[in-house]
C-alpha cells in the first residue's frame, strides 16, 4: 500500500511533491475528515491556485493570516507545448 502512495508518475516529477503520513489518531477530526496543525515538522511552503479556480488573492490571504510571511503563492496555468502545470507568469490575471 505505502508503494501506491508514494508511487507518482514521472511526467509530473518536475512539481518535488513530498508526501507525509501523519497517523490519524494524533489529529483533529472534523466531519469525517482529519487535521493536523503545522509545525516544525510539517511547514507550509507553497500555495498553487488551480488555473480554474475562483479563489481571490485577497480570499488566500485571509486564508494565510497567522501562517510564515514566507509562503509562496501563485496562480497556475496549463503549460502550452508540454504536459504540465505552470506558474501563471501574468499576475494581473489573478485578482
Amino acid at each position: 500500500m505505502r508503494k501506491i502512495l508514494t508511487t507518482k508518475f514521472s511526467h509530473w516529477s518536475y512539481e518535488e511533491e513530498w508526501r507525509q503520513f501523519i497517523p490519524l489518531d494524533k489529529n483533529a477530526e472534523e466531519k469525517g475528515l482529519y487535521y493536523s496543525d503545522f509545525s516544525n515538522d510539517l511547514k507550509l511552503k507553497q500555495v498553487i491556485i488551480g488555473a480554474h479556480s475562483k479563489l481571490t488573492r485577497k480570499q488566500v490571504s485571509n486564508a494565510l493570516t497567522g501562517l510564515n510571511k514566507d509562503i509562496v503563492v501563485f496562480k497556475a496555468r496549463v503549460g502550452f507545448k508540454k504536459f504540465e502545470v505552470v506558474k501563471n507568469q501574468r499576475a494581473e490575471l489573478w485578482a
